[in-house]
């Protein structure tokens, strides 16, 4: 699948014109991440949203006895988005259960 048909799968672009995904899909950035490492922490700025081009991404709140997998995403499924629309510090952290590949 290319990056804008990727894109077309997700809700916050499912308006946009082909050019102004064609655009978008220009500056999407590549990001790999080791299983169990991080992608972002609670608390984090939140300066990026990140699609899954590959791989898979548990979203964890809290720590230690309190740790709770919020949800876990995979392939074409999107997160981060949050901390971008309301400016807010990240909410949960991020953590690839596998080697992943972001976008």
């Amino acid at each position: 699948m290319d990056r804008i048909e990727l894109l077309k799968t997700i809700p916050l672009f499912e308006s946009l014109e082909n050019d102004d995904l064609s655009a978008l899909a220009h500056k999407l950035r590549e990001v790999n991440v080791a299983s169990g490492h991080a992608v972002f922490a609670q608390g984090d700025e939140g300066d990026a949203m990140y699609v899954i081009e590959d791989g898979a991404v548990d979203i964890v709140a809290g720590s230690g006895k309190q740790k709770v997998i919020l949800t876990a995403l995979s392939k074409r499924q999107y997160f981060g988005e949050l901390s971008l629309l309301d400016g807010a510090p990240r909410s949960a952290t991020a953590v690839a259960n596998r080697d992943t590949h972001l976008l």
